[in-house]
């Protein structure tokens, strides 16, 4: 490892540490202070300045901040849209910084990458666990180790969890290695670490959207001669769930279905408010339906940057919702969060982005490429993952270095 780092330059060396950075909230903004630095040394050392023009991959790759500065022309709150610009940055900056770096250059660090990310998930679990442990020792409460007694940020840690996987599954199938016995262990040891992690987070949809995951992995990589792999990790997660430790989240949910199974099977605002406010099921429910009514009432462009919260919490008090408008839910649904701040227009140009994503992956197939497109696609349905400032920085960062670097 040492001989790689002395043989690299320091741009790469500001990228490796901003892959692993992306994970730990706290660090992020130190470590893309250091891309800059690196990138603006870059800029003053290079002797052909041409390489900096921008192509279309670089365009492309601004899809999401430009959605988000555009709905600030129409916004009332610019004060609260300046923070969601703010949050939107890196989808900026990392298109910038790494699209000055040539394509041989990429290539040297290019599996180093996904290793310093998934190192950095090894990282917080374990940070995780060290603090749960020492609070399990003081006071004896089993549930210290799952949910949000493990970590705060539960569904998006469980989204870069679930990316992870895919991520390190992907490099042994398309690199199609024959790995020792010890590099098999340690492979096999990541893979089932972060599946356990994954299960210990509890988050549902997070859950489902792993198995779905894991399906089309398995017919993506069918000619593939590891593509078993695939189907030992799904199996390894049912065995874990067929133990009532891992069921808790599961449970509670089956709780909450039977209280909205009426007669016909629609979902009515008195259903939700007859159960718990705290539900997180409820939420969801009451939180698409405002979304949705907003999406309706201003169809073409939405409320704009700005405005998409207020808009949500007005509605809330009018029907009625004081769970939702106590916790302030945002849409946790990736497309209605575009649509209500964007409308129709954002939700097209958002699927443009994805088509550009799912053209480049067929054309390409880079390592990563594909677990990469699953994990937007799939928890994008479930929650705000381009926006939030805990995940933005990670979707970020791999959409420009795996779809819109050089070609």
């Amino acid at each position: 490892m040492k001989s790689f780092i002395r043989s690299i330059g320091l741009l790469e060396i500001a990228i490796l540490i901003n892959a692993a950075a992306i994970v730990f909230m706290h660090l992020f903004p130190f470590a893309l202070l250091v891309l800059v630095i690196a990138w603006l040394r870059e800029c003053w050392i290079r002797k052909e300045k041409g390489s900096l023009i921008p192509t279309r991959n670089f365009y492309y790759a601004l899809i999401p901040f430009g959605l988000t500065l555009f709905g600030l022309v129409y916004t009332s709150n610019f004060k609260q849209g300046m923070g969601d610009l703010g949050r939107m940055m890196p989808y900026f900056i990392f298109p910038i910084t790494l699209f000055s770096m040539e394509k041989n250059r990429l290539k040297t660090i290019e599996p180093k990458v996904i290793a310093f990310f998934v190192s950095g998930l090894v990282l917080r679990f374990l940070m995780d666990l060290y603090a749960s442990t020492i609070r399990f020792l003081n006071g004896g409460n089993i549930n210290d180790f799952f949910y949000a007694y493990l970590d705060s940020d539960t569904n998006i840690f469980s989204v870069l969890t679930l990316l992870g996987i895919l991520l390190v599954i992907d490099c042994r199938i398309n690199r199609n290695a024959i790995l020792s016995r010890t590099k098999l262990l340690g492979y096999f040891s990541v893979i089932f670490f972060l599946t356990v992690g994954l299960l210990l987070l509890q988050s549902r949809i997070v859950i489902v959207c792993f198995y779905l995951a894991l399906a089309a992995s398995f017919l993506y990589y069918w000619n593939r001669k590891n593509k078993f792999d695939v189907l030992l990790v799904g199996a390894f997660c049912s065995l874990l769930l067929l133990f009532p430790v891992f069921q808790g989240r599961f449970q509670v949910v089956s709780k909450e279905t039977i209280q909205l199974g009426k007669k016909d099977m629609s979902v009515t605002r008195k259903d939700t408010l007859s159960m718990n406010c705290m539900s997180s099921t409820s939420l969801r429910l009451n939180a698409v339906k405002t979304s949705v009514l907003i999406l309706k009432q201003h169809p073409i462009l939405g409320v704009g940057t700005g405005d998409w919260r207020d808009e949500m919490f007005s509605i809330y008090n009018q029907e009625k919702m004081p769970c939702n408008a106590k916790e302030h839910t945002a849409p946790h649904n990736q497309y209605l969060r575009i649509g209500v701040k964007n409308g129709f227009f954002g939700i097209l140009i958002y699927f443009f982005f994805i088509f550009i994503l799912l053209k480049k992956l067929v054309k390409y197939n880079r390592m990563g490429q594909f677990p990469f497109f699953l994990s937007l696609v799939l928890c994008g349905f479930g929650y705000d993952i381009l926006d939030v400032g805990s995940s933005a920085p990670v979707f970020a960062f791999f959409s420009t270095w795996l779809f819109f670097t050089k070609d």
